[in-house]
C-alpha cells in the first residue's frame, strides 16, 4: 500500500444520513467526493448532527494517495450552505 503523500483539501457538498449499523457511528455525513475514502463517510456526534442543515458545504483537508484519501479535518462553510438548494 502506498503512503499518504499529497496534500489535499477539497469542497464538498455534504448530506445528513442516518445508518444504524453495529460497526461505525449512526449520524454521518456523507458525499459522491467521499467514494475513494475509507470509510465513505464523515462521523458526526448526535448534537452536531441535530443543529446541521439537510445539505452543508464544507473543505476538507487532509492526506491523497493512490489508494484513496486520508480526511483530517473539515470545516463547514456555512455561506455557501445558506446557497444550497432546500430538499427534502
Amino acid at each position: 500500500m502506498r503512503a499518504f503523500k499529497n496534500s489535499m483539501q477539497q469542497k464538498a457538498c455534504m448530506k445528513k444520513a442516518i445508518e444504524i449499523t453495529k460497526k461505525g457511528c449512526i449520524t454521518r455525513l456523507t458525499s459522491p467526493k467521499l467514494k475513494n475514502a475509507l470509510p465513505v463517510y464523515i462521523c458526526v456526534s448526535g448534537k452536531a448532527y441535530a443543529k446541521l442543515p439537510k445539505q452543508v458545504a464544507v473543505n476538507m483537508h487532509g492526506l491523497q494517495a493512490d489508494t484513496g484519501l486520508n480526511i483530517t479535518r473539515i470545516e463547514y462553510n456555512w455561506l455557501k450552505t445558506s446557497f444550497l438548494p432546500i430538499k427534502d
